[in-house]
Order: structure tokens, then sequence, then C-alpha cells
């Protein structure tokens, strides 16, 4: 079984944009040149929920490539790659 991956790292992006307002320091990641404050502790919170946004696709990708490996010990054959493209014009082209 496999898990889609969605835009799970969207907030960690958008948090990380809003973070690089705040000055270099947090653009590069080092909470600590922050000065302590709201700041400092918003800059700790993205970058835990970042490391766990990370976490989970890895652990994502490494259940997709287990899958495919037990589908070809079982099978013999590669899986077939799907498409996240939707079909030409918008339509279902299966009659």
């Amino acid at each position: 079984m496999t898990t889609p991956i969605n835009l799970a790292l969207l907030p960690g992006v958008l948090w990380t944009i809003v973070l690089g307002s705040h000055g270099v320091a947090a653009a590069q990641g080092n909470c600590a040149a922050i000065p302590a404050g709201p700041d400092r502790t918003d800059c700790y919170i993205v970058q835990s929920r970042i490391n766990r946004q990370k976490s989970e696709l890895a652990a994502t990708i490494a259940r997709q490539q287990a899958d495919a490996a037990t589908y070809r010990q079982v099978t013999g054959k590669r899986p077939k790659k799907k498409s996240n493209r939707a079909a030409p014009g918008g339509q279902d082209h299966e009659h």
C-alpha cells in the first residue's frame, strides 16, 4: 500500500519565508542567533515542524520503495509508474 505525498511541506515553507523577514539568522536556520523572545521561539517551532515534515516525507518514500520491492519479489515485475497528471483536456478517456 502506497501513501501519496501531499502538500505537507507547504506550511513549513511558508513559515520559513515569514521568519526570513526577521533576519538572515532565521533564513540560515540558526535560531540561537536571534535575540531571546517570541521570534526565537517561532524559529525553533518552525525548525521542529520542518524536521518533522522531512521525516514524514522520508518515511513515505521508504514505504513506497519497500512496497515496490515487495511487488517485484512477488511478481518478478517492476510496478507501473503512476501518472500524477490529469488526462488531456480534463476528460476521462476510459469509455
